[in-house]
């Protein structure tokens, strides 16, 4: 909060130039504006802010705009070019009046060369200070949403069904006003958006500006010629710690080194886990505007469960967050949250981008017996899950599917080609209705790919009718076959499992040498033992997965299922590092 005091004459204008210098501040690598925060026009016709409630104008940097398209002979088309402002210059405007919010606009030329036959666009634009909110076409015709245009935390795409029509397309966003009460007045008296003095009155300009320490507001006071008659600054006090300028608070979430980490690990998605009261009435309904921050950047994460009403006073926030992780020293990962003008901040397909091949958070709402729901995959990949039978438990991370023992089963068609070639590992967490040891009758499978006996794969807990002699009852079995040319079994010590109690598991395959093949439980390798011969392995071939329940050759009539509730299922194209196993199990169990 900022006061300035002045003795003048006459009815004055009042004009405040910080208004946009926050929303211009840029921390993510796109630049800073680069034209001045003053109106462009001649100042004789200046408005005011204050005292009539007339519009500001400015521009600011351009926005990156990439075309990609198709020639007539089919081969493909590209370009990357920039936004224009209002005036046609390189830069987008924007215009804001006082007490409301301030709308950008970009203007976007689309003009290919003739022998393109369709194309396509992106927008970079500044995620954690705009919202994208239409986009209107060189005919004037406001574009679906979002079915011809969408936007994620940082980008928009305009889809090629819907550039028809070539020209200057127009899109708009609404950011924040980081100057907000403008009000004058004489000192002693109310004020409010306009004031008329005498000679011998003594001014009062107030403004709130930015929460933020170390901002800094200009006071500029103009007559209606545009001369300036004075000016002045306040700077809110303390150090500028808080970088992401748009976002109204901050919290600091250090990742304990001694704790989770043996060694540094990079791009690790780190769940985040809290129950807050901040959470609860200070940022949107749906989360949209929270962001993580860490490593002098802006990391992409993606938020698996958010109830803003968990106890009644405070939220609950389950978060994966990618960053780097040092061995030697915390990692402090700052979460910015409170902006209700901004769009989703969330970049699923960013966090999940090492090797993940697929990644199943199984925390989708489902009813006993349903075949309708979907089990998403987080990756780009798209290998989504159909339900048969499953239902939604509380699980490890927030929520989680139940299979009850005797035909439920998540299945992963063999239409989403989920074939990878090479190492595979597979982790997840599981846990029991009733305890399970070497007297259970009945194999418990976790998650299986069948194909036919000779090209199958799968985990499970070994019951007394597992058909394969040599594998303890009570073990959980990891078995990879490949077209007749062998098998391999690994087992672990591990061989009576408490019921109600949540258990981690890793299995890699290793292709080259699968004698390497090895089971994790709880972030510690559990391999006891090996059965069988194999040269290599792969579970490339066409067929379904099963999550919870399906085909597996050891047990009479092909089918088993298990009992109990699934959680957080992922299959890597890599083989993890110890380091990357044990700090998965670690944090996932326990966050802080």
């Amino acid at each position: 909060m900022g006061g300035f005091k002045m003795r003048r004459q006459r009815v004055l204008v009042l004009i405040l130039v910080t208004l946009f210098a926050f929303s211009l501040i840029d921390l993510s690598g796109h630049g800073e504006p680069t034209d001045s925060l003053l109106p462009t026009s001649n100042p004789s016709d200046w408005s005011g802010i204050a005292d009539d409630g007339t519009s500001y104008f400015g521009t600011g940097s351009p926005l990156t705009v990439t075309f990609s398209g198709t020639f007539t002979n089919s081969s493909s088309w590209s370009e990357v070019d920039t936004t224009l402002s209002s005036e046609f210059a390189p830069g987008t405007s924007f215009v804001v009046t006082n007490a409301s919010t301030v709308t950008w606009s970009a203007y976007i030329l689309v003009s290919p060369p003739a022998e393109v036959e369709s194309l396509g666009l992106m927008v970079d634009y500044f995620g954690t200070e705009w919202k994208p909110t239409s986009l209107t076409n060189p005919v004037g015709t406001s574009m679906s949403y979002p079915s011809q245009w969408w936007y994620d935390a940082d980008m928009v795409y305009v889809s090629e069904s819907a550039v028809t029509t070539y020209g200057v397309w127009k899109l708009d966003f609404t950011a924040m006003n980081h100057l907000s009460d403008l009000q004058l007045g004489e000192v002693g008296a109310s004020l409010g958006s306009s004031a008329t003095f005498d000679i011998s009155d003594e001014m009062l300009f107030r403004g709130t500006s930015s929460w933020i320490a170390g901002a800094t507001t200009e006071f500029a006071l103009t007559d209606p010629t545009g001369a300036t008659w004075h000016t002045a600054t306040n700077t809110t006090p303390g150090s500028s710690t808080h970088v992401l300028q748009s976002f109204r608070y901050k919290k600091d979430i250090t990742v304990d080194r001694s704790r989770h980490l043996s060694a540094s690990l990079t791009n690790f998605p780190v769940m985040v886990r809290l129950v807050d009261t901040d959470l609860h009435d200070k940022v949107q309904a749906d989360g949209d505007d929270i962001a993580f921050y860490a490593g002098g950047k802006i990391v992409p994460h993606e938020i698996e469960l958010f109830d803003q009403d968990f106890t009644g006073t405070e939220a609950l926030l389950i978060a994966w967050v990618k960053v780097n992780l040092t061995g030697s020293a915390n990692t402090v990962i700052s979460m910015y949250y409170g902006n209700p003008y901004l769009g989703p901040q969330e970049r699923p397909d960013e966090v999940w981008t090492q090797n993940f091949g697929a990644v199943w958070h199984l925390n989708e709402d489902t009813t006993a017996g349903g075949t309708s729901a979907i089990h998403y995959d987080s990756t780009s990949n798209n290998h989504f899950g159909n339900q048969s039978g499953n239902e939604d438990d509380t699980g490890q991370i927030g929520l989680g599917q139940r299979f009850d023992g005797s035909n439920d089963q998540i299945v992963i068609s063999s239409d989403r080609n989920f074939a990878p070639s090479g190492d595979v590992e597979i982790s997840g967490w599981f846990k029991l209705d009733s305890s399970f040891g070497s007297s259970s009758p009945t194999t418990r499978l976790i998650f299986t790919k069948y194909l036919d006996g000779d090209n199958d794969m799968h985990i499970a807990l070994v019951g007394q009718d597992y058909d394969h002699a040599g594998i303890p009852t009570g073990s959980l079995v990891f078995k990879v076959e490949n077209n007749a040319a062998g098998q391999k079994y690994k087992y672990t010590t591990r061989t009576s499992w408490t019921a109600g109690t949540w258990y981690h598991f890793s299995c890699f395959v290793d292709s080259d040498t699968p004698e390497n093949n090895e089971i994790w439980i709880n972030g510690s390798d559990n391999t006891g033992g090996t059965d069988g011969l194999l040269a290599s392995a792969d579970v490339a071939y066409d067929a379904n997965w099963g999550i919870g329940g399906g085909l597996i050759e050891q047990v009479s009539g092909l089918l088993s299922y298990f009992d109990g509730v699934i959680d957080e299922v992922r299959v890597s194209t890599t083989l993890r590092g110890q380091a990357w196993k044990s700090a998965s199990y670690s944090n996932q169990l326990n966050p802080s």
